[in-house]
């Protein structure tokens, strides 16, 4: 009976652990290797009487969760219980209308929910964003955060609340263990890798699951380095990891070792063929490749002005997926691909492409400075090098405009403005790259309307009673 006592006060004891987040922390099928989120993962680090509610879900910004999930939290939170807030991955799309919060209401709503959970009772814990895998190619990790880890930052210390500077210890750890190694944490797999995926993948942001339990290890100790949650509600000894799944990419001596072994065989029936993208193209730093190899190709290794880059392997259906381990330096270059097979290599393909790091910012060239438009403006311009013009007015996003193959682009507001001096910002993207921002001055006057009747119009000819303001083209 005591025993069971006993059980019982350290059940009522033990802090409940609530997560509130996107995939980067969601739970996903266990017996997924591909793919997992750092909630379950730590969840698995926790003692039995420690109940974790994870209400992360895959593509939700702040707005959507603080809107559908915070409530249900609030209403079962208990005095001291951990609530994890870790936003920013989604909310940083600009480029995804659905997606992109300002930084403004970003800031706003993490600090109203770290608010309401401490007025609950609850301890709140700001989670920068995971760092992704981006590398420099002298091994910098790239920080490719938008600026949303610094707004964690910030509005953990305006109210005064834990940060765990999620961002910052992977950052850590990627630069101690390299591009090549980090890939291996990530969703980032060679075709004929995985059987669950013949065709490979490359996600370079979602954690594998081996990926995740290292993840959660390192944010576990935090929380207890912090203070946040004592030591005796985590297992002891820690569950073992899994062990991290694919392979380690061949270093340069590896591939000019395998290269010399398989001299090249003229006339060889294998052949190796680039599929995307196409010949000539402007990509951006981190483009994959992908393409076909004939039958008895095992490998293929990539060159660029006669240096080894890397190396991937052929699924089963005979396609190939690859990635540069760091980003490509802006520039044109030559990409070569020769196919390894068992006792011989094919003859070296080449693929040019054109590679830039950053986007010009976008021109506007309607309307012209100074001149006076109707309340709902057509607003036009040019971008080079990016599908989408994003438009924000008051540092919101109101819409988006595709940019033609001239480079050109225009958007009209979905409402009316009113009358007035208006700034609008015009951002260029393609993907979740980002050009400057142009902002651009514009007159919103009140449209000309013609009076309900003239005077005397009973009087006037019948050509004009439809009364209009003259027109230019009129004469």
């Amino acid at each position: 009976m005591r025993a069971h006592t006993d059980m019982q006060e350290r059940w009522n004891s033990a802090p409940a652990v609530y997560i509130l987040g996107d995939s980067v922390a969601k739970m996903v099928a266990p017996n997924r290797r591909d793919r997992a989120g750092w909630g379950e993962e730590l969840e698995r680090l926790f003692a039995d009487e420690v109940r974790v509610y994870n209400f992360s879900k895959k593509d939700w910004s702040i707005l959507r969760a603080a809107e559908i999930f915070l409530p249900s939290v609030l209403n079962t939170l208990r005095r001291g219980d951990i609530v994890l807030i870790a936003y920013g991955h989604v909310d940083q799309q600009l480029h995804r209308h659905d997606r992109y919060v300002a930084p403004a209401d970003f800031c706003h709503v993490l600090g109203r929910m770290a608010r309401q959970v401490r007025d609950r009772g609850g301890v709140p814990v700001l989670v920068t964003q995971a760092a992704r895998s981006g590398f420099y190619e002298d091994g910098t990790v790239i920080d490719a955060t938008g600026g949303y880890a610094d707004l964690v930052r910030e509005t953990a210390a305006a109210h005064q609340v834990p940060v765990l500077d999620l961002h910052e210890l992977t950052a850590r750890l990627f630069r101690s263990i390299g591009p090549r190694e980090t890939r291996l944490y990530f969703n980032w797999f060679n075709a004929g890798e995985l059987p669950e995926l013949p065709e490979g993948q490359i996600d370079t942001s979602n954690f594998n699951r081996a990926g995740c339990a290292r993840i959660a290890a390192m944010m576990a100790e935090e929380l207890k380095v912090q203070n946040l949650v004592d030591a005796r509600w985590f297992q002891s000894p820690a569950p073992t990891p899994p062990s991290l799944p694919g392979r380690p990419e061949w270093d340069t001596a590896k591939i000019q070792a395998e290269l010399a072994r398989r001299a090249e065989v003229p006339g060889l029936p294998a052949e190796v063929t680039f599929q995307d993208p196409a010949p000539g193209a402007v990509v951006l730093p981190r483009r994959a490749f992908r393409g076909t190899a004939g039958r008895g190709v095992r490998h293929i290794v990539f060159f660029s002005d006669g240096r080894p880059l890397g190396e991937t392997t052929v699924g089963p259906k005979g396609t190939w997926l690859w990635r540069l381990a760091y980003y490509w330096p802006h520039g044109r270059h030559t990409l070569t691909a020769v196919g390894l097979a068992d006792k011989a290599a094919t003859a070296p393909v080449e693929l040019p492409l054109r590679v830039i790091a950053s986007l010009g910012a976008p021109t506007v060239t309607h309307p012209l400075p100074g001149r006076s438009v109707p309340g709902t403006p057509v607003i036009a311009g040019t971008a080079r090098n990016a599908p989408l013009v994003v438009i924000l007015h008051h540092g919101r996003r109101i819409g988006e405009a595709r940019v033609d193959d001239g480079g050109r682009w225009s958007f009209v507001p979905p409402d009316p403005w009113p009358a007035g001096h208006h700034t609008v910002r015009v951002v260029a993207c393609h993907g979740m790259v980002v050009s400057p921002p142009t902002d651009w001055e514009i007159e919103v006057v009140d449209p000309l309307a013609p009076p309900e009747e003239l005077p005397g119009a009973d009087t006037l000819p019948v050509e004009f009673r439809e009364w209009r303001p003259a027109l230019r083209s009129d004469r």
